[in-house]
């Protein structure tokens, strides 16, 4: 399952794709963006693997992209 968030400044748009793969992996792009020129996309920072323990807990694991750059 996909997910489309679309933001406009301007002559610009942002798009900000996420990816569900059932039942188990997220995939999420930077959250941050200032829109302020044209860019390229982006590959995904941030992997996320759920797994179910029981009826109500769950075993995350995560693996981040960090740039220095962002701040």
């Amino acid at each position: 399952m996909t997910y489309i968030a679309t933001r406009r400044l301007g002559d610009l748009v942002w798009v900000r794709v996420r990816n569900f793969m059932a039942p188990n992996i997220h995939q999420f792009t930077r959250e941050f963006e200032d829109a302020t020129q044209e860019k390229a996309a982006s590959r995904p920072v941030v992997i996320r693997w759920a797994v179910p323990i029981d009826d109500t807990h769950t075993w995350n694991m995560e693996l981040a992209q960090v740039d220095p750059a962002w701040g």
